[in-house]
């Protein structure tokens, strides 16, 4: 297969479960679509064309959400970089600094995989760990992390990386993956990293998207080409304890969509094989459901746009990438806001739409007027961000959540703004 232009079709048989080998069956298909990164320098499509097909399998056995025929990793993280944690709103951040002080000491050995820009390790050393090292494919926030004091090697978490680090540094005594471990094709070879990587009686720390209040509220805002595999907690313990794990803590948090946090430690002496995780019910209508939320969405986007509102997405991250490439909707939207001023000025990858920031936006488009604008952001994020707005645009808007797990049907009507549902 050429790297720079993956296979548009997949065969039909069914892909074996990356997680039990069980047999798969189809969940959702998107249909062939352009990574939701690197965002584009001018509207118009660039060469080479590396759209790919974004298909959803389900596992009939355990209930493992995964992309069966992923992008490779090499072509997505290397020259990734947008999405440093630095820009991002973490409030779970000093519950997860608490935890780990509470169950490791200070001069413990610990690693980052997937470390990003530092922003973690930063917190840590803050709190007093001493002993802090990580690993980062990105060469963009790889060197952010490194200017910040700390060593990380550049590349990915593998058993030779995981040799090689060892031997400088010795042993760990805890690995953190947070929004790391969705992200991995190959899960044995994960695990195969970190038994390289920790004592005989190490911890791991994972944090990672909660697919369940996805599935709850149908939302689709965690399918793109970087997560290729989707977790529940009945997952999560399910190949946890696989691979030898027993869980000391888990906590789960709203933010962010909903996440989980877990602490766990190696095992010496394995358990029998789990039992298989019970079925989510949620499953079999989720793509039924979150096509017929995309439908409503886009009759209300015409309904405003016929009495004059022009729309405008606020979130150019990849959350917002299956409701404007993937249902359709960005034919209906007139541009993009985002406060991270690397994607400001570039172009939304697959629609082409322009990003902008909120002042130039309103100095572009007027600050009076009707407007609608969707927050594509985290709901934690939303007040803010409409209070903003309403700093910024003087006329008459309208506020409306697109992501979950808030109601995003309630907020169609326009609750915030006291204009009713025709738009008057």
């Amino acid at each position: 297969m050429n790297p720079d232009r993956p296979e548009k079709r997949r065969p039909e048989e069914p892909r074996p479960c990356r997680l039990c080998g069980g047999e798969t069956a189809l969940f959702l298909d998107l249909g062939l679509q352009w990574p939701s990164e690197p965002l584009w320098p001018e509207p118009v499509p660039p060469v080479p064309d590396r759209r790919h097909p974004l298909r959803l399998d389900a596992c009939r056995l355990c209930g493992f959400v995964q992309i069966p025929d992923p992008l490779s990793p090499e072509l997505i993280y290397p020259d990734a970089g947008l999405e440093m944690t630095s820009w991002k709103n973490l409030p779970q951040t000093g519950w997860q600094v608490d935890l780990l002080k509470r169950e490791s000491p200070l001069d413990a050995n610990l690693v980052e995989i997937g470390c990003n820009d530092g922003h973690f390790l930063a917190a840590l050393r803050d709190a007093g760990f001493s002993r802090l090292a990580g690993i980062e494919p990105s060469r963009v926030s790889g060197p952010l992390a490194r200017g910040k004091g700390f060593e990380v090697r550049e590349g990915f978490a593998t058993p030779a990386a995981a040799k090689e680090l060892v031997e400088v540094r010795g042993k760990f005594d805890l690995a953190a993956a947070k929004h790391v471990f969705g992200h991995i094709p190959d899960l044995p070879g994960f695990f195969s990293c970190l038994d390289t990587l920790l004592t005989p009686k190490g911890k791991l720390f994972l944090e990672i998207p909660d697919f369940s209040v996805a599935l709850a509220a149908a939302d689709c805002s965690l399918i793109y080409e970087e997560l290729v595999g989707h977790f529940t907690s009945d997952t999560l313990r399910f190949i946890l304890a696989h691979f030898g794990y027993t869980i000391l803590i888990e906590q789960k948090f709203p933010c962010n969509g909903g996440l989980i946090e877990i602490l766990a430690r190696r095992s010496p002496n394995p358990p029998h094989p789990p039992p298989f995780p019970a079925i989510p019910a949620a499953l079999a209508d989720f793509s039924g459901r979150a096509r017929d939320y995309a439908g409503r969405l886009g009759d209300r986007l015409e309904s405003f746009q016929s009495r004059g509102w022009p729309a405008f997405f606020f979130g150019a991250g990849m959350r917002s990438a299956a409701l404007l490439n993937g249902f359709g909707l960005a034919p209906k939207i007139t541009a993009l806001l985002d406060d991270n001023p690397a994607k400001q000025g570039r172009y939304y990858p697959g629609c082409g739409l322009p990003i902008l920031a909120p002042e130039a936006a309103a100095e572009k488009y007027g600050a009076g007027g009707k407007k609608l604008f969707l927050l594509a952001v985290s709901n934690e994020n939303e007040e803010k961000v409409v209070q903003r707005i309403k700093r910024l645009f003087a006329g008459e808007v309208l506020c409306a959540s697109v992501l979950g797990p808030g109601d995003r049907e309630k907020e169609l009507a326009g609750p915030r703004s006291g204009i009713d549902e025709e738009g008057h």
